[in-house]
């Protein structure tokens, strides 16, 4: 009905909850010196197994973003007989803060009533009102002489945050020079224009005369003649390389448009 479980060995008697002890079986002054006491044993029930399991990780609670939250659950389980109750003890660790994080403090022990072999640990998330990285729950079983803790003894639940932020990636900066190629026809510099509405100013066209430069804007794509007007990829997307330029230009009339990509041999 028992089984001996090696404790290992202690050197202080306060280690072991002693205030006095005596160095041997013989009648001799009790001391609080150090020595080695040995192994010692502790009788515990080997019939009954308590593992410990994360079965659903907590959400906080957002009311402004209409987000209702979810209790994170621990899941401990027994095996053998379940004729009584049982009482599992588990301490508690990680990074959420009871009180700030989850509410109420975690008991430190659960109940397994008399004809089941589960109960669970309700973890409540609070909000908060900080924007920060998921928190955790760590609940590790504590060994008793009712039962033999088995693996896993610990189990990790994350509390994750619904407070809101705005995350940007900046895929291409508006309004600034992102292509720039030479026409020789009109001698003068073509630069494709990142304009986020496209038009007015996809193009500019800079000729200069002397010292002096002279900037235009190509604004349409139609009536263009037999201009030339070109834009480079920002982006690789959608079968689109970064880098790769392409041109548009008219042809067999000014009511015609052709895009063509710039290849070079």
């Amino acid at each position: 009905l028992a089984r001996l479980i090696d404790a290992g060995s202690k050197t202080n008697a306060a280690l072991v909850g002693l205030d006095k002890f005596t160095t041997t079986t013989n009648n001799m002054v009790e001391s609080t010196n150090r020595l080695d006491i040995g192994y010692h044993y502790s009788a515990v029930n080997p019939n009954t197994v308590v593992t410990i399991f994360k079965t659903v990780d907590a959400i906080e609670p957002n009311a402004g973003a209409g987000i209702t939250g979810q209790n994170g659950v621990f899941t401990v389980f027994r095996t053998g007989p379940t004729t009584n109750d049982l009482t599992v003890y588990y301490s508690i660790g990680g990074t959420a803060i009871p009180g700030t994080n989850y509410n109420p403090a975690l008991p430190g022990s659960v109940i397994i009533p008399a004809t089941s072999a589960v109960n669970t640990i309700d973890v409540s998330p609070i909000d908060d009102g900080v924007i920060d990285p998921p928190l955790t729950v760590i609940a590790t079983l504590i060994q008793t002489n009712t039962y033999l803790v088995g693996s896993p003894d610990r189990a990790t639940l994350n509390i994750t945050n619904s407070d809101q932020t705005l995350f940007t990636t900046v895929v291409s900066n508006l309004r600034v020079p992102i292509g720039l190629d030479y026409h020789s026809p009109s001698n003068a510099l073509i630069v494709s224009w990142n304009w986020p509405e496209g038009q007015p100013v996809n193009f500019l066209q800079v000729t200069v005369n002397g010292t002096n430069s002279t900037t235009n804007a190509w604004t349409t794509l139609s009536n263009m003649g037999n201009e030339i007007k070109l834009a480079t990829v920002k982006t690789t997307a959608n079968g689109f390389t970064v880098g790769d330029m392409y041109y548009n230009t008219s042809v067999g009339g000014p009511d015609r448009l052709a895009v063509g990509k710039h290849f070079e041999f």
